[in-house]
């Protein structure tokens, strides 16, 4: 890009914000305290962009961790146990505590329940 573009883009934005970005000497060009201020912020947000497109990109953010799960005892000996194998082996970086029972508290799940789907009882 011509220094020229620059100077004009740099005015524009001046104008747009009504400060002075840049300090103008005969032999200097410098940033003024509200050009530095822009300039941060403005790389805060290019690297918040940067950091986003990675998290989104081919291996940009893996599970990882304990996921706890409780389940009626049938529903997860027959619906969720088979499918915990599979879920581990492709996500290996998570552990799962899967709690069967019955009894209607399922005690130690500190999280909302939450309907996985519906079944009818004949």
């Amino acid at each position: 890009m011509q220094p020229a573009v620059i100077g004009r883009r740099i005015d524009s934005l001046e104008a747009r914000f009504g400060v002075m970005l840049m300090v103008r000497t005969a032999r200097r060009l410098t940033l003024s305290f509200e050009g530095a201020a822009f300039l941060e912020h403005c790389q805060r947000v290019l690297g918040d962009l940067n950091d986003a497109e990675s998290s989104v990109s081919e291996g940009g953010v893996r599970a990882a961790g304990l996921l706890q799960a409780t389940a009626p005892a049938g529903f997860g000996r027959r619906d969720v146990a088979p499918l915990v194998e599979t879920y581990v082996a492709e996500i290996p970086d998570v552990s799962v505590s899967l709690e069967l029972s019955d009894h209607g508290g399922f005690g130690k799940s500190a999280g909302l329940p939450r309907k996985l789907c519906g079944r009818r009882a004949v």
